[in-house]
């Protein structure tokens, strides 16, 4: 390592009175052994290094952690959001876009987020659990009402008329119950 690129490496250490008469520099811990200069640099380099690489870690492992109750509430949150995505696919629903099955499909979806939020409620705090609780009570007995009108009807005109209301009631019920609910969305 070249002569110049030493003197500046302890000049980053403060400077060191034999190296380069720096104002206010304390002796070099070299003692006048240039080469252990370096040694020195490289030493203090690494431990700096170390030491931030240790602190970047610990931050990352912090942030990282989430409570069971954050885990909850992210759970029903998704599931909120996932019922939403397909009560509005419900929603936009025609008798010439619909199918017997697709519908079904919506609905079981809605049915295993009901779930899902079910699962979460016993980590969520009470405020919360309630909220989700009451939600989702009210919101799963208009998904069964649902279910049980379709194919009730004798007449296809009948039944267009039976969907489009009941799909208008599962989307009103959303809206009054689960949408409400705060998620930081």
């Amino acid at each position: 390592m070249p002569a110049t690129m030493n003197r500046d490496i302890c000049r980053k250490l403060r400077g060191c009175l034999h190296h380069g008469h720096v104002a206010g520099a304390r002796p070099c811990p070299c003692r006048g052994r240039l080469g252990e200069c370096v040694g020195v640099a490289s030493r203090v380099g690494t431990m700096v290094c170390i030491v931030a690489l240790a602190v970047a870690a610990g931050l990352a492992i912090a942030a990282c952690g989430k409570s069971d109750e954050e885990k909850a509430t992210d759970k029903a949150c998704a599931a909120r959001d996932d019922i939403q995505k397909q009560v509005n696919e419900l929603s936009n629903l025609t008798l010439a876009t619909a199918t017997l099955d697709g519908i079904k499909s919506n609905l079981d979806e809605i049915q295993k987020d009901v779930g899902q939020i079910k699962d979460a409620e016993g980590q969520l705090n009470e405020q919360r659990k309630q909220e989700f609780q009451k939600a989702t009570d009210t919101f799963e007995s208009q998904v069964q009402s649902t279910i049980k009108s379709l194919g009730s009807s004798t007449s296809i005109s009948a039944a267009k008329s039976q969907l489009e209301s009941s799909l208008r009631q599962l989307s009103t019920s959303y809206q009054q119950t689960l949408a409400p609910i705060n998620c930081g969305s």
